[in-house]
């Protein structure tokens, strides 16, 4: 029996968890995933990435001769990834040299129907916005530390990393409703989630 989203094709660029987990949402689906490592990468992930990266295909760029708009060759093979693919997921910083990599412009003048999903930390606006992806450190500024019951006062420890399970959950289901549009109109769009988004979706006492 065919699965949802067989023959869609995916390139993964994130590093994080939530982008680890959301790929694998899609690709238990049928999605083809395909994980852009850098060529300098020395350390395999460990702990739950054994998991999330299950049936995941690889291939290796170097990231420091990619440059949009060039004649080399590792820009030629990134652009054809680029061609052949349905989604880009990524979750560099706000101000990360590798933005120029992930640009909307120059993705849609490439591949006009490519999907560009981005996950942040805190979103791409605001001073928290270059801040580290950190599920510990999202959960207390949001108060979700603050707010949970235990043996003694708050704060009190969530050792489930909440916030990168639920920008996972809104990456796939953005995308999922990206693909869906684009059956109509012809044309990619952009979807961005963050880790805040994502601290939010459990959060037990949102007021304001």
């Amino acid at each position: 029996m065919a699965s949802a989203l067989d023959g869609i094709i995916i390139l993964d660029l994130t590093d994080g968890p939530a982008g680890a987990l959301g790929t694998m949402f899609l690709g238990e689906h049928g999605a083809r995933v395909i994980r852009v490592l850098d060529l300098h990468a020395v350390a395999p992930r460990q702990g739950g990435f054994l998991v999330w990266d299950r049936a995941k295909e690889q291939t290796r760029l170097d990231f420091a001769l990619l440059t949009p708009g060039s004649a080399g060759a590792t820009t030629a093979a990134y652009e054809h990834l680029l061609r052949c693919a349905d989604v880009l997921i990524e979750d560099f910083a706000p101000s990360s040299p590798r933005q120029t990599l992930v640009n909307d412009d120059w993705l849609s003048s490439l591949t006009p129907r490519l999907i560009h999903c981005s996950i942040t930390a805190y979103g791409k606006h605001g001073p928290l916005k270059d801040e580290p992806p950190i599920d510990d450190l999202v959960m207390a500024r949001l108060g979700i530390l603050g707010s949970q019951p235990g043996f003694r006062p708050a704060p009190v420890h969530v050792v489930h990393p909440l916030p990168s399970v639920g920008a996972a959950m809104f990456a796939a289901q953005g995308i999922a409703a990206a693909l869906l549009a684009r059956e109509k109109t012809g044309v990619g769009l952009t979807v961005e989630t963050s880790l805040m988004a994502g601290a939010l979706l459990y959060h037990p006492k949102v007021t304001g």
